[in-house]
């Protein structure tokens, strides 16, 4: 992002200011209207191209460290592609009248605020409706490359509540803090580099969990064992880039717990501390829950995990939000005053 340009009229230039536009669009329209249309998802041709260069390039005849620098070839070629992308596309933004309303929507399309919330409401009413298939089924998409299906099928109430909170957790820092934060540091090229990786690491994590052999370890088996070796360095490349947003995300959490009443923002701090800024853990402690847990660090096995917890983290996550808009207010204010 250029921080030396000025804004236009009424900030309409102004990257903050768009970002800002950006969150409250997508607040109010993101869900189902923008999941259900295939030409508003940015990131399909991204993933369309990464599916047809897993297949031709990851096989499972080919040596480990072949793989590895396949992998590797992949992920810097599309990080510098993606990259290159944004700084075209900022730089005829920029320059040409009114582009800023395109840049608007492609924020907006790209930044998931509504989405998880209304996925882990969708858990939550099946939960109540007494359907485990059903809400095993609206958890799905929450979990997405981290549980696999057969590991989702065996979910009872409390393990889909604790998967479904701690999905919950990471949808907050990689879907509304990993972009936000990225674009206020390099604009719309940072988005893009940040987007490229994360689709990678999402859609090659997927691939390693959908050709697991059930019951068995995910690095087990030659294929199994190749698909790691292939993915390793998008994988590595999305932890690198998601270090400084999970912890914003570890902060924004507990500062929204301080709103809401019932969460524990001094457990929080205790847990997040205690773990190393495990998100889970996190929101477990902003929760209440006791203990860290097998399952995602949410709670002891006598905790009743169930349906009020996750729409309490649905809360926890809609005021994080805000937070989240509310730092980049503060942004868009102070660099206002510097350019006066």
């Amino acid at each position: 992002m250029t921080w030396s340009s000025n804004p236009g009229a009424y900030g309409a230039t102004d990257p903050l200011f768009l970002l800002l536009a950006a969150l409250a669009l997508e607040a109010y329209l993101g869900g189902p209207w923008i999941a259900k249309r295939r030409y508003l998802q940015p990131n399909l041709p991204l993933t369309n191209l990464i599916t047809k260069l897993e297949r031709r390039l990851n096989r499972s005849d080919r040596g480990g460290l072949d793989l590895l620098l396949r992998g590797a070839f992949v992920a810097v070629v599309l990080s510098l592609a993606a990259f290159f992308c944004g700084l075209v596309l900022e730089w005829l933004l920029v320059n040409y009248p009114f582009a800023w309303v395109f840049e608007v929507f492609l924020l907006a399309l790209i930044v998931g605020q509504r989405t998880p919330c209304l996925q882990a409401s969708e858990v939550s009413t099946a939960l109540v409706g007494g359907s485990v298939i059903a809400a095993q089924e609206a958890l799905r998409p929450l979990v997405v490359g981290r549980i696999t299906p057969d590991v989702l099928g065996q979910l009872d109430h409390r393990g889909i509540a604790a998967a479904a909170i701690d999905g919950l957790a990471r949808a907050f820092a990689v879907r509304v803090v990993a972009p936000v934060f990225w674009f206020v540091l390099l604009g719309l090229p940072g988005v893009f580099l940040q987007q490229a990786i994360r689709t990678a690491a999402a859609f090659l994590s997927a691939r390693q969990l959908q050709n697991r052999p059930a019951g068995r370890d995910p690095l087990q088996g030659h294929e199994a064992a190749g698909r790691a070796d292939f993915a390793a360095t998008a994988l590595r490349l999305d932890t690198a880039l998601s270090i400084l947003p999970m912890l914003l995300a570890d902060i924004v959490l507990i500062l929204a717990a301080v709103f809401i009443p019932g969460c524990s923002p001094r457990e929080a701090i205790r847990r997040a501390w205690e773990s190393r800024g495990s998100l889970a853990a996190t929101m477990g402690g902003v929760l209440g829950l006791e203990s860290q847990a097998a399952q995602g660090g949410l709670g002891s096995a006598g905790v009743p995990l169930d349906q009020r917890h996750i729409e309490r983290s649905v809360a926890v996550f809609a005021v994080g939000c805000l937070i989240n808009a509310g730092f980049v207010a503060a942004l868009a204010w102070t660099r206002a005053i510097a350019i006066d």
